[in-house]
Formats: structure tokens, C-alpha cells, sequence
């Protein structure tokens, strides 16, 4: 058995737009909640406040803010867990919410991973989602094949 992983890109449909920006504006909230909090522990202390909890985004002394208004704000963006997103009723089903998406991949026949929503320069949004899919193939059989298809080419000759 193989798996093999891949990272899939699939439009949302607009009408979810609202509801993206608003589930954007609380992940930059709570992004730059703990940068302030990260810095300031390490200003004052030296210290993280928790190596465990906060080590994986705090590997530079400060993180630059995410700005979720005016001209320069960030690019919306919602990081999605392993198992968080699910393919249901023909919709991405995330946080309570479906959202439906042109779903070019046929995304019922894989299994989501790791994958977040992002935001693009003219304000569309799309789910990217990491997929695993299992082959069945069995690989002595397959190489067996290649090597009678080799012989039967060269005896052919």
C-alpha cells in the first residue's frame, strides 16, 4: 500500500467571503496577542512563557504584526489542524461552518490533512489543503510486469 501526499488548491465560493474575513480578523488578533505577550516575557524576564505552547512561533525575538484593516493590512489567512476540515454533503465543513468550494480535484475520495483558508490580492479566498490518498498497488506484482514487458521488448528485437 502507497500514500502519497499532495497539496490541493480549491476556490471558496464568494458568498463566504464575510464570514472568512471575520474568522481572519480574530487569527491576526490572536497572532499578534501572543507576539506582544512573547516579547514582552522575553524583554522583561528573558524568558518565553512557555517553551512548549508558544515555541513554534516565537523563533525570532519578535513576529511582525498582522494588520487586519486599512492599506497595508495582511492577506486574510485561517491555519486549519489535521482533522479540523472535512469533505461533507459535496462542502468543506470547518469550525462549524460549510463552505462550498469549485471543487475541480474530486475531494470526496481523499483524506484532508493540514491546510488553511487564504486570501488572495483581489480578495478571493481558497481552501489549500494537504491530501492523502492510498494506492493499493502491490509492488512486487507491478515490478514483475515491468520486467516481462523488458524481456518480451528485447526478445522482439
Amino acid at each position: 500500500m502507497i500514500k502519497h501526499t499532495k497539496t490541493l488548491k480549491v476556490r471558496v465560493r464568494d458568498k463566504h467571503k464575510a464570514l472568512l474575513n471575520s474568522m481572519a480578523r480574530h487569527v491576526n488578533f490572536v497572532w499578534n496577542y501572543v507576539n506582544e505577550l512573547s516579547h514582552r516575557s522575553i524583554k522583561e524576564r528573558g524568558v518565553f512563557l512557555s517553551a512548549y505552547d508558544i515555541h513554534p512561533y516565537t523563533k525570532k525575538a519578535r513576529l511582525n504584526w498582522r494588520k487586519s484593516g486599512g492599506v497595508r493590512r495582511s492577506f486574510g489567512w485561517i491555519p486549519v489542524n489535521t482533522a479540523a476540515a472535512q469533505w461533507k454533503n459535496g462542502q468543506v465543513f470547518h469550525n462549524g461552518h460549510y463552505f462550498k468550494v469549485w471543487d475541480s480535484y474530486g475531494l470526496s475520495q481523499y483524506k484532508f490533512r493540514s491546510g488553511s483558508f487564504n486570501e488572495d490580492t483581489r480578495g478571493r479566498w481558497y481552501f489549500n489543503v494537504v491530501v492523502e490518498k492510498t494506492h493499493c498497488i502491490n509492488l512486487v506484482v507491478s515490478w514483475l510486469i515491468a520486467a516481462v514487458k523488458s524481456t518480451w521488448a528485447m526478445s522482439v528485437v
